[in-house]
């Protein structure tokens, strides 16, 4: 009776009568709340979305909860505007990999702060600017050192 699983991704093989935007064969990610686990599953056409041609059904599947959570965060409650400078913490988890990504295609400096060097190793390939290692570092001088004293703009 129940299945987990909340972000789906795959290939709609059916549609009710009122659904205008989508289309049997289309390849979509969907928000589907539980039951992603399942072989079919039936979600809400508000929550389908088609996927690029180039993006596999993996990456797709992976996106929503992350990178919506992220958006909602930096853009909607944050009101992040280019040129501010971003503390990430958490930074190699998938939200906070999400807010790096989204923090520079928004016009951001971005901070990441992990606990491992391996972590701060990925957060710098996929955009961050400085990185600082939270289990070895003064989180606070750091900060300092990096803003010239100034702090961040957001905290993330």
């Amino acid at each position: 009776p129940f299945s987990p699983g909340g972000e789906v991704a795959g290939i709609i093989v059916a549609v009710g009568n009122a659904v205008k935007h989508l289309s049997v064969g289309t390849r979509v990610l969907a928000l589907s709340i539980w039951g992603g686990f399942a072989e079919e599953i039936n979600v809400d056409a508000s929550r389908v979305f088609p996927i690029p041609p180039a993006m596999d059904f993996i990456t797709a599947a992976s996106t929503l909860y992350t990178f919506g959570t992220s958006y909602h965060a930096l853009k909607d409650r944050a009101s992040l505007k280019r040129g501010e400078t971003v503390l990430i913490l958490g930074a190699a988890g998938g939200v906070g990999s999400a807010a790096i990504m989204l923090a520079k295609q928004m016009g951001a400096t971005v901070i990441a702060a992990a606990s491992t060097a391996d972590k701060l190793v990925f957060c710098k390939e996929i955009g961050a600017d400085f990185c600082i290692n939270y289990n070895e570092e003064d989180l606070r001088a750091r900060l300092k050192s990096i803003t010239d004293d100034k702090g961040v703009d957001i905290v993330y």
